[in-house]
C-alpha cells in the first residue's frame, strides 16, 4: 500500500543556487553541450535610417582591453558612425534627439548568429527576443514542434547575482516543477527608514 507523503502539494525545497555574471540563464540538457559554439561573437549592431535614407550606426569602443569591433561586412552602406548617443552629428542633432523626435527608424542587421547554440545566440535571445528570452539551436523532432530547440536562454531580473532554484513538490513528495525566482532583492531590507528607494535601485542595478 502506498504511503502518503508528509509533503503537501505546492511545498517547495531549495535545490541549489546558480551564479550569474552575464545577466542571463540557460536551460539545457547537458548532453547537448558538445554542440555548443564558443567561436561566435555577439555583435552589438545598432543601425538607424532617417527620412531621406541616410544610414547611421553606433560604433562600439574598446572597453577594459576588449575590442568589440564589428566586421566590415556589417558596416557597409553606413553614411555616418557615432561613438555615443549624445554626440552631435552632421545633422546638427544627437542620436538621442533623433530618436526622441521619431525621425530615425531602427534597422535590423542579420548576423546569422541569432538562433545559434552559443553565447552570441543567448545574447540575441535575451536582448532582442520576445519576453527577453528565446530558443537556441535547432533540434529536429517528429512530429515537428514550433519553437523547439537545444536550449532556452532568458534574462534575469537584476542582472548578475546568485539565483535560487526551487523544486515544487506534489502530494507524493515528487518534484513536479522547478521555479527560479528572479526578483532577488528585498528593498524593505535594503533601504533604511527615511532613505530614497530610487537611489538604492540605481546603486543595485549600476
Amino acid at each position: 500500500m502506498k504511503q502518503s507523503s508528509k509533503n503537501k502539494a505546492g511545498d517547495s525545497v531549495l535545490l541549489g543556487s546558480v551564479c550569474v555574471d552575464s545577466g542571463q540563464l540557460l536551460i539545457v540538457d547537458p548532453a547537448y553541450l558538445k554542440d555548443w559554439r564558443d567561436d561566435l561573437q555577439y555583435l552589438d549592431i545598432r543601425r538607424y535610417t532617417d527620412e531621406v535614407g541616410r544610414v547611421y550606426q553606433y560604433r562600439s569602443k574598446p572597453i577594459h582591453g576588449f575590442d568589440p569591433k564589428v566586421p566590415k561586412k556589417f558596416t557597409k552602406g553606413v553614411d555616418e558612425f557615432f561613438g555615443h548617443y549624445n554626440e552631435t552629428l552632421s545633422t546638427g542633432k544627437t542620436p538621442n534627439q533623433h530618436l526622441k523626435d521619431g525621425d530615425w527608424k531602427k534597422v535590423a542587421v542579420a548576423t546569422g548568429y541569432e538562433n545559434s547554440f552559443s553565447y552570441a545566440g543567448a545574447c540575441h535571445a535575451t536582448l532582442e527576443g520576445d519576453n527577453e528570452a528565446g530558443m537556441l539551436g535547432d533540434k529536429v523532432i517528429d512530429p515537428p514542434k514550433s519553437g523547439f530547440g537545444l536550449a532556452l536562454a532568458t534574462r534575469t531580473m537584476w542582472g548578475d547575482g546568485v539565483y535560487d532554484v526551487l523544486g515544487i513538490k506534489n502530494d507524493d513528495g515528487v518534484i513536479e516543477a522547478i521555479v527560479i525566482p528572479l526578483d532577488i532583492y528585498d528593498f524593505d531590507d535594503l533601504v533604511p527608514p527615511g532613505h530614497d528607494t530610487n537611489a538604492v535601485i540605481k546603486e543595485v542595478t549600476a
